[in-house]
């Protein structure tokens, strides 16, 4: 079952509740109490947080009213490119921003992450991963990162491996990462499609041995792009096939047109419609979301 923190959620700080998603734990129910507190190192309950960089590229992000409400804040994101250098690091958080990133994590106990790929950012992730050379290329430039910007592990987000080779190099990078992690507590995650075809090679490949979370992509589907029906489904099949204690449910907090596909902001929404939206709407003008209620 999922579980919800017993915590005032500051929804009026556009900084958290427009994450790109979250991401809920399907397993293991924990609850909190009121009184702020660090997230447990034992905690087995997951929010994780994809935070785009439109959100922070311009300053002014409350990293504090962030961190306190996510176990994992995962910033994204950037690219690598087919040498395996890092790419597109203009999106990366300036001095400053990480700054106050770190002192809001160390604060409530946060992980802080750097995410890699997303939609039409995953070019270079084929060549990069075909060979042993460009992997380690791309981890030593990845470790040094990590280093120097002080976070405290990846994510993964290839949309989408397509054949053999690119499955093969993905466990491939997953491993190697791993070991270039060990003994430092960072962590690595990933996120997938959940059309139980991937669920499958994941589980044939034991990616579960390298990933710390496995982030289900419950969302963008056509249509109704996010129904709790569609939820109900994804997290059934992913816990069949994969462990549990890895997966995570994605909840958007965004919308999108029913016909178009088009995506606005649930801040958009509200700035808009503030005296037709009722806590349990989930449309309006014909865009779909997970309203306050669903959440």
């Amino acid at each position: 079952p999922c579980a919800s923190r017993r915590r005032n959620l500051r929804s009026s700080r556009g900084s958290f509740m427009l994450l790109i998603a979250l991401l809920l734990s399907v397993v293991s129910v924990v609850e909190a109490e009121d009184v702020p507190k660090k997230h447990s190192e034992g905690e087995q309950f997951a929010v994780a947080g994809y935070f785009p960089e439109w959100r922070y590229l311009h300053g002014g992000t409350d990293w504090d009213a962030i961190s306190e409400h996510v176990t994992h804040l995962i910033i994204f994101s950037i690219e690598v490119a087919p040498n395996g250098a890092l790419a597109a690091m203009d999106r990366f958080p300036n001095h400053a921003e990480m700054s106050k990133a770190r002192a809001a994590a160390a604060k409530w106990g946060t992980k802080l992450l750097i995410c890699f790929g997303g939609n039409a950012r995953t070019h270079g992730f084929p060549k990069m991963v075909s060979s042993k050379e460009t992997r380690a290329a791309f981890l030593a430039n990845l470790v040094g990162l990590i280093d120097r910007a002080g976070l405290h592990g990846v994510d993964y987000n290839w949309e989408y491996p397509q054949t053999r080779e690119d499955w093969m190099g993905l466990k491939a990078l997953l491993v190697e990462t791993k070991a270039a992690f060990k003994g430092t507590g960072r962590v690595i995650t990933m996120a997938y499609y959940p059309d139980t075809r991937q669920e499958r090679l994941l589980a044939d490949l034991k990616v579960a041995e390298e990933c710390d979370l496995l982030h289900m992509m419950s969302y963008d589907q056509p249509g109704r792009h996010s129904t709790w029906d569609f939820a109900v489904k994804t997290a059934a099949q992913g816990v069949a096939i994969l462990p549990p204690a890895t997966l995570t449910l994605g909840l958007p907090f965004y919308a999108r047109h029913v016909r178009t596909g088009d995506w606005k902001t649930y801040e958009e929404l509200v700035k808009v419609h503030a005296d037709k939206l009722a806590k349990n709407a989930d449309e309006i003008e014909g865009y779909y979301f997970n309203s306050p209620k669903m959440i």
